[in-house]
């Protein structure tokens, strides 16, 4: 038997009064008063919202095997117990209302079936074991939470029960071990997805049968979209590949094929809540669910699906594999610009028309902004500059292939960092003075300022600090410290290593981890090895003339893209 994926509403499972059994490798019933109440009121809220009563109420998966007369439930338990009280209280108060109903057996409370085929009278036992008075709890909660509300939402709730609240049942294969699948998803390791629950929806053999007795064409399929899923996702495991994409170095993406799902799920308009659980898959059982009912098989509903993320996933490939199409738009994504949006404007574009409507939204995000006036409080409009700097530096090179490296600049917080040294960053704490001076003291070459340094540290006196501090911030760059002039990229790890050090120190401790194969971004390390400016004969000083080359540097590269930048160069 293979893997079974479908929805089923809380009347089929009272209707055919199937039967459930819960196995021993599970623990019991454990759901607080408080679980009981926020599902009560979700199922209130629900009603309240939906007086065309057209919409579905989606539960949380139920995972199930097949074991002779009776389901054996491997996740989803406590839900299902949960609705069978409720069911039982509803039918106490209105029988006619639930005539039928299914029932669970707990494997190890022999008397569980019926105790919550009668639980209303079940106070005299609650105390029997711990599953049942966790039992009598939740039907305690029931009757409180029924009891502060009007006499009708009864006839409501069931109503609802009955009509819109489904499960996704997911069936799986005999040959699975129960137990297995059971620890596997309660230790966290696969948590049924979105991306999972579509697997199975696109691989049952029922939507991928056309004709009766074609079961190896049905095969082959499985097989086809099997290989070509696993292709993708394995793809899409490159860091490189999924960073460039992705800005957010938390996603959950257990399955990253989910997020291509997610992309084209917002095209599909089908009233589906985004904040329910499992959104995307339900987008897509329900066009399917639809589609059927205007006549389109199953099977060419699932062709069309597929060949629209197969088609999104080579598109976005392409732009990873492609140099400039890369730059421009890794810049755009991490600079939040939405990846829909740039999806919509790639549409029916040739690859040279395309390029140039990514540069005009580039230039666009800096429209009115006077880029070489921009200053430290200006933190955001900073930060994309020298991003686009240090990404334009790379890409403007023809002779060479190097790519920007958006995973590394994501994944390691990226942050503006001053070249030279602030006064506005005076270290207050004696420790934190004491290593400014001795990091200071081997660069410094005035003899007075040197022996002021070595004084002071042998005879520690506060109020001598502040003056000795900014005459060597003096010694080693001049003003306008907080210009754009005087700021790059670094990680957040070398930031914090050498907080507010004097530029000859702070080059040092970059060249140091450039040779242990620390990330330092182009620009920044053009910074720091005096790249910019020919005058070589001041390693250790970051200057006017400095601040000036550095600025040219970068209107020269962002020329490229941005045209009017150049009326804002030094020279």
């Amino acid at each position: 038997m293979e893997t079974v994926l479908q929805a089923k509403a809380i009347q089929d499972l009272m209707e055919s009064e199937e039967k459930f059994y819960i196995p021993s490798y599970q623990r019991g019933y454990r759901w607080s008063k408080l679980q009981v109440r926020e599902l009560l009121d979700d199922l209130w809220e629900f009603h309240e919202q939906d007086p065309a009563k057209d919409e579905v109420y989606w539960l949380q998966p139920i995972i199930v095997k097949k074991n002779e007369e009776t389901w054996e439930v491997i996740d989803g338990q406590q839900r299902l117990t949960t609705i069978l009280i409720l069911l039982q209280y509803i039918k106490k108060q209105i029988p006619f209302l639930v005539d039928h109903y299914f029932s669970i057996d707990y494997e190890t409370r022999p008397k569980s079936s019926d105790f919550l085929r009668d639980i209303a009278a079940g106070e005299n036992m609650k105390d029997d074991n711990i599953d049942f008075y966790h039992m009598y709890e939740a039907y305690e909660m029931i009757q409180e939470w029924f009891a502060e509300h009007k006499p009708q939402a009864v006839m409501f709730i069931a109503q609802r029960l009955r009509e819109q609240v489904k499960v996704m049942w997911y069936e799986v294969d005999d040959s699975y071990d129960a137990i297995d699948i059971f620890s596997r998803i309660n230790n966290g390791r696969i948590p049924l997805t979105n991306a999972e629950l579509i697997k199975a929806l696109f691989l049952s053999k029922n939507h991928l049968s056309q004709n009766e007795g074609d079961e190896d064409i049905v095969r082959l399929k499985q097989i086809e979209i099997s290989n070509e899923w696993d292709r993708m996702e394995y793809a899409l495991q490159n860091d490189e590949l999924w960073y460039f994409l992705q800005n957010d170095t938390d996603s959950d993406y257990q399955n990253r094929i989910e997020w291509l799902f997610d992309l084209i799920a917002s095209d599909y308009k089908m009233g589906v809540e985004k904040n329910i659980p499992y959104y995307t898959f339900h987008v897509f059982n329900e066009w399917m669910k639809n589609q059927s009912e205007a006549d389109k098989s199953k099977h060419a509903i699932i062709e069309s699906i597929w060949l629209e993320v197969q088609q999104l996933y080579m598109k976005v490939t392409e732009w990873y594999q492609n140099r400039e199409l890369y730059h421009y738009i890794g810049y755009l994504l991490a600079t939040s610009v939405s990846m829909e949006s740039i999806i919509q404007k790639s549409n029916n574009m040739k690859k040279d028309a395309f390029v140039e409507i990514l540069k005009e939204m580039i230039r666009s995000s800096f429209e009115d902004v006077d880029i070489v006036g921009l200053m430290y409080e200006d933190s955001k409009q900073v930060r994309h500059v020298l991003l686009l700097f240090n990404i334009l530096t790379l890409q403007n090179d023809v002779l060479s292939n190097q790519r920007f490296d958006f995973e590394r600049y994501k994944k390691e917080k990226w942050d503006i960092e001053h070249i030279h040294a602030v006064k506005s960053k005076k270290p207050h704490s004696t420790e934190a003075q004491s290593q400014f001076l001795n990091e200071a003291l081997p660069y410094v070459k005035d003899e007075e300022l040197r022996l002021a340094i070595n004084s002071f540290l042998a005879a520690y006196d506060q109020e001598q600090f502040e003056g000795l501090f900014e005459r060597i911030v003096d010694e080693f760059g001049d003003d306008e410290t907080n210009n754009i002039s005087n700021l790059t990229l670094l990680d957040a790890t070398t930031n914090r290593s050498y907080k507010n050090a004097i530029f000859p120190k702070k080059r040092q401790i970059l060249i140091e981890r450039d040779k242990t194969g620390v990330y330092i971004p182009a620009c920044t390390r053009n910074v720091f090895l005096k790249y910019y400016n020919p005058d070589v004969t001041q390693m250790n000083y970051w200057g006017k003339k400095d601040r000036e080359h550095y600025i040219n540097a970068m209107v020269t590269a962002l020329s490229t893209v941005i045209p009017s930048v150049k009326e804002s160069a030094y020279i």
